[in-house]
């Protein structure tokens, strides 16, 4: 067929196919992802992937340098009143098995619940059975609750726990629960403890635990140990609810319990 020929073909019969029903969309696609249009979109897939590919490769390695050169990786960029605390320790409570809900419920019926929270204690408590490549720390217990060099961090007992400990099942078995508190480590604060019983405070208050100040301050210490307080609950009953707050007490400690500010609450029920 010749070019006129063909010419005319067209004319009378694929144009007014293409006027009439529009663009053959079998046509297209064959246009678009044939021949040299589909080496187009190729060309500019690939320009997007090495693009996106260096952009977010220069993020990366700029992250990584502003943080190794800026951000030490010995001491917090913000101490003192700049940090979040604000040099006003917290306290917190082992085990939690909901960060959202203060309640610990204790099914004495159902046993997998109990081995939960033993579990949950065992291991927060291993980091402190095992110090085996701990050399750099003192039994400041031996040597009168003293430290010579505050870059060794003491050796917390945790004889210091008495019944609550993992051959008792923490309590957990005989429902007489046990519960960790610990404090907030915030770096180089030192407590500023009361010669005497703080104005307004009951005597009888003051004997339910002490954080010992030769375990502070915390200055990121390898293998650091955290001091604790072991709080026991003897005599539960059955369905009955125990609100529990404990805070701090120190000359530098600000308590607000309203705000939870050097002081934590929590619930207890066993059913």
């Amino acid at each position: 067929m010749s070019v006129k020929k063909y010419a005319q073909y067209v004319q009378l019969n694929v144009l007014p196919t293409l006027l009439k029903n529009g663009p053959d969309p079998k046509l297209l696609a064959f246009r678009v992802f044939n021949g040299p249009a589909l080496r187009v979109h190729c060309q500019r897939l690939l320009y997007f992937i090495i693009f996106y590919a260096l952009l977010a490769a220069f993020f990366f390695n700029y992250l990584n340098w502003l943080m190794y050169f800026q951000v030490s990786r010995d001491y917090p960029k913000l101490t003192g009143l700049h940090s979040a605390l604000r040099m006003n320790p917290g306290l917190s409570f082992v085990p939690q098995p909901d960060l959202f809900n203060s309640l610990i419920r204790i099914r004495t019926t159902v046993p997998l619940p109990i081995y939960s929270l033993i579990d949950q204690v065992a291991a927060f408590l291993q980091s402190y059975q095992d110090n085996s490549g701990c050399t750099e720390m003192e039994d400041c217990v031996q040597e009168g609750g003293l430290t010579q060099d505050p870059e060794r961090p003491c050796v917390y007992d945790l004889n210091a726990g008495g019944p609550c400990n993992l051959a008792n099942g923490f309590g957990y078995d005989a429902l007489q629960p046990c519960f960790a508190l610990k404090m907030n480590k915030i770096y180089g604060w030192l407590p500023d403890p009361f010669s005497a019983i703080p104005p307004g405070k009951n005597p009888g208050n003051l004997d339910n635990g002490t954080f010992r100040s030769m375990y502070f301050p915390y200055r990121n210490q390898a293998c650091y140990q955290q001091p604790l307080v072991f709080v026991q609950f003897i005599g539960m009953a059955r369905y009955t609810l125990i609100r529990v707050k404990c805070h701090l007490i120190a000359k530098n400690i600000h308590v607000d319990l309203a705000r939870r500010e050097g002081s934590v609450s929590f619930e207890i029920l066993a059913d």
